[in-house]
């Protein structure tokens, strides 16, 4: 997983490579797999993934969380997507982390700060906060806390709360980089769906499981007696009751297919199984379908020793007693030899071609496989092929192709540094790169933490639309950029949208729709709607006064101006005023 910047002033994109391509021209492109933010789905699919996301924490009992830890943890969240495409490699700007969410993920895990490198030179309080760590973990491990469901989380591949909290062992603190994903997003239908299925527990998804029989364990002897081996006291087994008895029917809760006591030696077996592969060549000889997919004897006799024609035998066995003189009449009755055939043979070769296409193109999704390309076969159909399938050469073959396939192609790539200055940068006239930037007014706090004081933040960047004059110091640009939000909520994400109006604000005149963006502070809000707001004047017409005179009765002055938005009958008023 990799940061894209495809804009300069646009959040990263999250994106998970899937190969490195060379083009012609010699540049190195990456086919990758789209992942997308809460800022890219529509608002109703924000709804839909806050109600998930209030179910896990609801299920997963998650410790508390304040109202910033849940805004920045909704920049966590990515949602998966099948949709690929191919950028190119010198767009890529750092490594990141994205997992799949566990029902023993603690949320609050992914806002902190990960460690990203230990320096070679650590010193003695590096070493004791290795050590810390290390005990602290074991801790965990050993404690009856319950806390063992989540140290998988606290010492897996990120190292998140391995070394400790000390300060001085040669560690820079500086990128967070985890995100995790739950829901997968369809661009093209617009919709969010579970990425895997839900574990369901309870009678109403599993039998229920019978209690056990006791068990006649036997024994004598009781808690008092025993003897004394290497220091301890070794008691002797209590007495148990004796065994419980099955008292069920076995014949109508199972079916027995074979019996391995059976008085057939395996030589005899061994001889049937042959009589019935000659039954199946014979049948195929005879059967006009079968004769021209199979032209020539050796493959008829292939397709005869399929595992489909032995288990018919074998059953045919268990059913007829074991007795070989009527099992052989079984397998020829009156109207020819039993031919028994497996999705193997009752597929065409169109048809197999079809099935691999649609395996390249879905992989092991048999459902999008039926709907798309055989929707004439039954889903058992298409599953038991797709597992006959594996075991053929041309299985193996388009095996060792991709295999090579891969081997040709780039296993990595060299990315310099990206050292370019962003144009978001704000330099300051007849001043170095890096100092506070010219023609933004002073005193201007950063959007984000707020904070006025220049010193603070060794950069500024400018953020949104030029005419609002926002800026970000340089902590919070680096959170914009991997994140695609501010570390605390603007008042637009505070607003509640009614159902009515999902998605656009086209009803807000432009100062209004102008005074909710996130880019707008409260002080250039005030003074915006103070600029744009104009004067007007409503003059009537002659007859509109005289009508309030002459039609008081019908158009009730009082009454309507305590309805305002009821409607006038005008044509009533216009006829008393003509009469």
């Amino acid at each position: 997983y990799v940061y894209f910047e495809n804009s300069s002033s646009n959040p990263y994109l999250v994106r998970r490579i899937e190969e490195l391509n060379k083009t012609a021209n010699g540049n190195v492109e990456a086919k990758v797999v789209c992942l997308f933010r809460r800022r890219d789905i529509s608002s109703s699919l924000n709804s839909l993934a806050d109600s998930n996301a209030r179910e896990f924490e609801e299920e997963s009992k998650q410790p508390p969380m304040t109202e910033q830890q849940r805004h920045q943890l909704k920049h966590r969240e990515l949602f998966l997507s099948r949709q690929f495409e191919s950028l190119p490699a010198t767009h890529i700007r750092g490594k990141c982390s994205v997992t799949l969410l566990n029902e023993t993920d603690i949320l609050g895990q992914y806002l902190e700060k990960e460690v990203s490198s230990v320096c070679p030179e650590m010193g003695l309080g590096g070493i004791l906060g290795v050590w810390e760590g290390m005990w602290g973990v074991w801790g965990r491990f050993w404690g009856s806390g319950g806390d063992f469901g989540i140290l998988g989380g606290d010492f897996g591949g990120s190292g998140r709360g391995f070394y400790g909290s000390r300060g001085d062992f040669g560690v820079w603190e500086g990128f967070w980089d985890c995100f995790f994903y739950s829901l997968v997003f369809d661009p093209v239908q617009k919709t969010l769906l579970a990425d895997q299925g839900e574990i369901r527990v309870g009678c109403k998804y599993q039998a229920e499981i019978p209690e056990r029989l006791a068990e006649g364990l036997g024994g004598s002897g009781g808690a008092s007696g025993g003897c004394r081996m290497w220091g301890f006291t070794l008691r002797a087994p209590p007495k148990f009751p004796p065994g419980e008895s099955d008292n069920r029917n076995q014949q109508k809760m199972e079916m027995k297919v074979w019996d391995p006591d059976n008085p057939l030696t395996d030589r005899q077996i061994d001889q049937f199984l042959v009589v019935a592969r000659a039954v199946g060549t014979f049948a195929r000889a005879l059967d006009c379908s079968s004769s021209i997919r199979q032209p020539s004897l050796h493959m008829s006799a292939a397709a005869a020793s399929r595992d489909i024609t032995l288990f018919h035998a074998m059953d045919t066995l268990q059913r007829n007693g074991y007795d070989l003189a009527r099992a052989m009449a079984t397998l020829v009755p009156q109207g020819g030899p039993v031919l028994c055939r497996d999705e193997m043979e009752e597929w065409s070769a169109s048809e197999a071609m079809l099935f691999e296409e649609a395996l390249e193109k879905y992989g092991k999704d048999f459902n999008d496989i039926r709907q798309d390309f055989l929707p004439w076969k039954s889903l058992a159909s298409i599953v038991q092929f797709y597992y006959m399938w594996k075991t053929t050469d041309r299985y193996i073959q388009q095996k060792r192709l991709k295999a090579a396939e891969a081997d040709s192609k780039l296993k990595q790539v060299y990315i310099p540094t990206y050292t370019k200055p962003n144009p978001n940068q704000i330099i300051s006239v007849g001043s170095k790169p890096g100092v506070n930037g010219a023609g933004f007014q002073k005193g201007l706090s950063c959007e984000s933490c707020h904070s006025q004081c220049a010193s603070q933040s060794p950069q500024w960047y400018a953020w949104g639309p030029p005419n609002m004059q926002c800026r970000l110091c340089a902590s919070c640009w680096i959170y914009w950029k991997k994140y695609g939000g501010l570390k605390t909520p603007t008042q637009l994400e505070g607003v509640t949208r009614s159902a009515s109006e999902p998605h656009s604000r086209g009803h807000l005149s432009r100062p209004e729709a102008q005074s909710l963006s996130p880019y707008t502070t409260s002080a250039s809000r005030a003074k915006l709607l103070a600029k744009n707001r104009q004067t007007f004047l409503l003059q009537t017409t002659r007859l509109t006064r005289l009508s309030r005179r002459l039609c008081r009765d019908v158009l009730q002055p009082r009454r309507a101006a305590r309805r305002p938005y009821a409607p006038i009958n005008a044509n009533a008023i216009k006829a008393e005023c003509e009469r």
